[in-house]
């Protein structure tokens, strides 16, 4: 476990599991085990999907076989955990486009209250739309 050993072959110590992977034992190559889109593994040697570590919040996870984030939610969107695109279409437990009443600069985790004194008028909104007028 942690290792891949290919056909024809005994000797699997220098066979570590690669980054972005785990290898349960019988594994034959190393990119046979991919962590799934939405999570990373950061070491080598994994054994299990458990190795593989749910997408930061605030960031995504593209593809499979991660070893690192893709890179930062968009601003005007959330992503919570697993997300595996910078605008998840739809609010889910992944994450979701910033409703109205709420802005989410880049790298949000969940959506921020509109400050007092400005307002959030439409949805997927980076910033407060404005500052409220006197009255």
């Amino acid at each position: 476990q942690g290792y891949f050993c290919p056909n024809g072959t005994s000797d699997f110590a220098p066979n570590v599991c690669p980054e972005g992977h785990y290898c349960p034992g019988g594994t034959q190559f190393g990119q046979e085990f991919m962590c799934p889109a939405g999570s990373y593994n950061n070491a080598t040697g994994g054994v299990s999907l458990l190795d593989c570590q749910a997408c930061d919040s605030g960031f995504y996870c593209s593809q499979p076989g991660m070893f690192q984030v893709s890179g930062p939610c968009d601003a005007g969107y959330y992503c919570s955990s697993r997300a595996t695109t910078p605008r998840p279409a739809i609010a889910s437990a992944v994450g979701g486009p910033c409703p109205v009443g709420r802005f989410c600069p880049v790298a949000s985790s969940q959506p921020t209250s509109c400050l007092a004194g400005s307002f959030c008028g439409t949805m997927r909104l980076g910033a407060p739309s404005g500052l409220c007028k006197a009255g």
